[in-house]
């Protein structure tokens, strides 16, 4: 039969050993003898590896969502910008176009209407941009100052 380790040296060197060491380690070893049956607190059960595993893939599908709906967004962002940029090219291949003629002499034909066009535009864009949007985005959307007053625009006409 074997007998049970209760911490204590089966021969005399082991008890010597133990008397002669400080007080804490003796308790220590007792300690690391008593504890050896296990780890401490209840082992999880499969159900509840189960419901963790499936509420781990749960939040993982949702970030994925996340994540491709900020790419979408950003897409859209993206061609909304390529497609002002090719606008303000255009406005800026036109103005060039009139400083050669005008330093050439020559006054263009549609410059008035071309900058009373270009301003109203800038002004309907102000007034959209302070406007609570009820678009997708919720940046609010830059102010573009024109520089000239509106109401005497009127009433210059």
């Amino acid at each position: 039969m074997t007998k049970p380790d209760f911490g204590e040296p089966d021969n005399m060197e082991e008890s010597n050993d133990m008397a002669s060491s400080k007080p804490g380690r003796s308790s220590s070893r007792l300690r690391r003898v008593q504890s050896s049956g296990g780890k401490r607190g209840r082992r999880p059960s499969r159900v509840d590896r189960d419901a963790k595993l499936e509420r781990s893939r749960q939040s993982a599908r949702e970030c994925r969502a996340r994540k491709k709906q900020k790419y979408q967004l950003l897409e859209e962002t993206v061609a909304e910008k390529e497609k002002k940029i090719v606008v303000l090219r255009e406005k800026l291949e036109k103005y060039k176009n009139f400083c050669q003629l005008m330093d050439n002499g020559e006054i263009p034909v549609d410059i008035h209407r071309s900058l009373q066009a270009d301003e109203a535009l800038a002004v309907k864009e102000a007034e959209a941009a302070m406007r609570p949007s009820t678009s997708k985005s919720t940046r609010p959307q830059p102010v573009l100052a024109t520089g000239v007053d509106s109401s005497s625009e009127e009433d210059s006409d």
